[in-house]
């Protein structure tokens, strides 16, 4: 069996377990013994499926997903001047979605404040977008966007991003402090690893809704400013340039 074929294998025992439990209950335990030898294999392959040391996991993850993080920065900077969007360097993106996105006669009554700037973005994408954005994020620039040692530690243990693994950006404003002012924005970066199945714990899930329950998110940092953000994307994307 070829290294590349290690994950697939995990995920197929991985899916008969979640899905086909009391079907295969009847192997004994030789089952959850295969499924922990599959995930022992899974967890040293996977985590290097996209580079070996942190300098090659942020190399690759740049030539994999440079286009989506600068979809991300300008969606984030949009509200650094969204009242003059000439003064930024990317679409305006208000008359973008007047003459491409949302049309106003099929719309009303229908959205309330249809006028207003979309505030949230949601980015479906690939295990390896999802991958390597993750190592980005956490890695790139020394691991500047983490907020300390303790949540570096608990990034590093994320060995591999399951189903319905997440990366939310929320960003916050607060209206009291000036336009001006750096604090006017906030902004926290969270990953859930998803759907994570642990071998002990097989039995224990409920297998007649056939689901695992989703893993809790882990902070990157929830104490970032909008400037903080930019300067990381700016930093990030200029070693591609």
């Amino acid at each position: 069996m070829g290294v590349s074929k290690i994950p697939d294998v995990y995920d197929s025992i991985k899916y008969d377990l979640v899905h086909n439990y009391e079907t295969l209950k009847m192997f004994g335990r030789i089952v959850l013994e295969l499924f922990q030898s599959a995930k022992t294999l899974a967890d040293f392959v996977v985590p290097f499926e996209y580079g070996i040391d942190e300098k090659d996991k942020v190399d690759i993850g740049l030539n994999i997903i440079t286009p989506l993080l600068k979809k991300i920065k300008n969606d984030l900077l949009w509200w650094e001047s969204p009242a003059t969007p000439a003064e930024n360097v990317f679409r305006d993106e208000m008359s973008f979605w007047q003459h491409k996105g949302l049309d106003p006669s099929k719309i009303d009554g229908e959205i309330k404040s249809a006028w207003r700037h979309v505030r949230t973005r949601l980015y479906f994408s690939s295990a390896s977008h999802l991958t390597t954005l993750f190592n980005v994020l956490h890695l790139g620039l020394e691991s500047t966007l983490v907020q300390n040692k303790e949540l570096k530690d608990k990034l590093e243990k994320i060995g591999s991003l399951d189903y319905l693994s997440q990366i939310v950006i929320r960003l916050f404003e607060n209206l009291n402090h000036k336009s001006d002012d750096p604090d006017r924005f906030r902004l926290e970066i969270l990953v859930n690893p998803g759907c994570t199945v642990q071998p002990n714990k097989i039995e224990e899930y409920d297998n007649s809704d056939h689901s695992v329950p989703l893993s809790q998110y882990i902070d990157i940092n929830k104490e970032l400013t909008l400037q903080g953000i930019k300067e990381f994307f700016w930093n990030i994307i200029s070693t591609q340039q």
